[in-house]
């Protein structure tokens, strides 16, 4: 399993916290999202064969 990391710019362990849920609920609502709704990320057009 990999990890999302990335700095709550904030060195204020309270503060912190608060940006940590926060953060942690978006990222779920966008793992949800895209585990309910599989989308094509591209669309070939297929070609003919001879």
């Amino acid at each position: 399993m990999k990890a999302v990391r990335f700095s709550l710019r904030t060195r204020d362990p309270s503060d912190a916290k608060v940006r940590n849920g926060r953060v942690a609920a978006h990222l779920e609502e966008v793992w949800q999202a895209l585990r309910a709704s599989p989308t094509r990320l591209a669309r070939r057009p297929r070609r003919r064969r001879a």
